[in-house]
């Protein structure tokens, strides 16, 4: 009898530190130590572009310890883009994209991902984090310990400012192929920073920083090349079967498969849309607004997984501004 009892005992500490193990592996830790005045709350947040109406951002919030320190513990699923804030406002991509979100074509801002600490996480990954936040972007420092070291995503925020392709407006003399050949050069050697083997599995962060930084050079040079050449791309509209530089650009769009955690990539899809509007109507136009012409399009020309994201985000527009005609209707 004493046997049989030793021996469930035995059974049942097995299971539960077998469940507890499991429990772990489930999970991964976000900790680290916050320097600051101005609270004694940390907000965790998963920035997801294509979901930027929703308010479902905040994952967590934890109390600051008087030495500084905080942690969270998250549930393991597919790679995310997480970011630790001060406050529990929605992130900054969101608040650009809900109030202004016919400007979407505008340059990347260090402010939406280098202001506070933002990370892309797999399932396998835990993060420590040393974070000093003080008044103003260039004061708020923050390094992490990562198997692989993110601090390139803070590196290529902070510097996005200095690309070729941000600065092609200064140089007036320029051509629409040598900017575009400056711009892949200064892009190839962004890239060499990143193992590019690696880019082929979609959600990696390889591919996240790819995603970024191809596709922002992309809508950076086609703003400076829409305001420069508008007759070329007038021409490329009213032409579009011709094999002609502007229509190259853009229909790059569907030679890869983009992260869809990037805030590029969704302009980009926006981007995309508007085009083949205006492929549609013969009409160069930046923006169009959510119609169901504008799904039917959506629907027509987009494929892979944004297509459902994107169509998401254009039925939630479409309701959103069908109720404000209701209670507005003037």
């Amino acid at each position: 009898m004493k046997k049989k009892i030793v021996l469930l005992i035995l059974v049942f500490f097995s299971i539960s530190c077998r469940k507890q193990k499991l429990e772990i592996e489930k999970t991964i830790t976000i900790s680290g130590k916050l320097i600051s005045n101005r609270t004694k709350i940390v907000y965790l947040k998963m920035i997801d572009n294509f979901n930027y109406l929703g308010d479902n951002y905040i994952v967590d919030s934890t109390m600051v310890s008087n030495e500084g320190e905080f942690k969270f513990k998250v549930n393991k699923s597919s790679s995310n883009l997480l970011s630790l804030s001060i406050t529990n406002k929605e992130p900054f991509s969101y608040r650009v994209l809900r109030e202004i979100p016919d400007k979407y074509y505008f340059g990347s801002c260090a402010k939406f991902f280098a202001a506070e600490p933002t990370f892309y996480v797999s399932a396998n990954d835990s993060i420590n984090i040393d974070w000093f936040n003080r008044e103003g972007l260039d004061s708020v420092i923050h390094k992490t310990h990562l198997k692989k070291t993110q601090n390139l995503m803070y590196q290529y925020y902070s510097n996005a400012h200095k690309s070729v392709a941000a600065n092609l407006y200064e140089e007036d003399s320029i051509d629409y192929e040598t900017a575009w050949n400056k711009v892949i050069k200064d892009q190839e050697n962004k890239l060499k920073l990143i193992d590019t083997f690696k880019i082929r599995t979609t959600e990696s962060f390889e591919n996240y920083m790819y995603t970024e930084i191809v596709l922002n050079n992309m809508n950076i040079y086609l703003n400076w090349f829409e305001n420069k050449y508008p007759n070329r791309v007038n021409s490329a509209i009213l032409n579009s079967n011709n094999d002609n530089f502007y229509n190259q650009i853009l229909t790059k769009y569907s030679n890869h498969l983009w992260n869809s955690k990037s805030f590029e990539y969704y302009k980009f899809t926006e981007r995309f849309v508007n085009y083949h509007m205006n492929l549609k109507n013969q009409i160069f136009k930046t923006y169009y607004e959510p119609t169901k012409e504008k799904k039917q399009i959506a629907k027509k020309v987009l494929k892979g997984k944004n297509r459902k994201l994107y169509l998401s985000v254009l039925e939630k527009q479409i309701r959103n501004n069908a109720l404000r005609k209701t209670i507005y209707p003037n």
